[in-house]
């Protein structure tokens, strides 16, 4: 089976249809949709895309990764408390109170204030008022996404209308073809766009 298994390899084009499909089986050489699909190519995706970025030293690039981040770190906040909640909900014996005090402390420590000496009518309230509360964690998770999907929207340009820009703003006298063009070479082209913009 042969693989496109470098950045300095794989067509542009190929690359496109991965992006736009997430199937692996564009890095197999002469792959066009209609052959018989093969396990994913794991061990190959990753080391592309690990190439992909080291190649593309991009700071947008730091700035997704952080915003992923922190919709990952917002959803196991969200979960956590919830299930601190949950189980407060429950109730404690008497004997338990102890164990009542580690859940609220845990609580506090994502941000959200319950009594800790409170009647269980106190705590059905703190309870109902804190879901209240972490429900602003969905608003800002979704925030995020909104900011992520304007992000990928301005940049999600056709390929052949980026190709067109970049034979023109680089004077090419001829037509760019992302079959022939490695996506290697399509990351050198876009930084001499770069530069000529600036």
């Amino acid at each position: 089976m042969n693989i496109y298994d470098s950045i300095e390899t794989l067509p542009l084009y190929n690359w496109d249809k991965y992006l736009s499909t997430k199937d692996t089986n564009w890095f197999l050489v002469d792959f066009d949709g209609r052959q018989k699909k093969v396990d994913p190519l794991l061990d190959v995706e990753i080391k592309i895309i690990d190439e992909y970025f080291k190649a593309l030293d991009d700071r947008s690039l730091s700035i997704k990764l952080q915003k992923w981040a922190k919709i990952d770190n917002l959803i196991t906040k969200y979960n956590v408390v919830n299930h601190l909640l949950d189980r407060l909900s429950m109730g404690f014996a008497d004997m338990q109170l102890d164990t009542r005090l580690l859940f609220v402390k845990e609580l506090k420590k994502y941000g959200f204030k319950m009594s800790e000496v409170n009647s269980e009518e106190g705590d059905i309230e703190d309870i109902i008022r804190i879901r209240e509360e972490a429900k602003g964690l969905k608003t800002k998770i979704k925030l995020i996404e909104m900011e992520l999907n304007e992000e990928s929207k301005k940049e999600s340009m056709s390929l052949y209308k980026q190709l067109q820009i970049a034979t023109l703003s680089l004077g090419y006298s001829y037509k760019l073809n992302p079959k022939e063009i490695t996506l290697g070479e399509w990351i050198e082209i876009c930084k001499m766009l770069e530069e000529n913009k600036k």
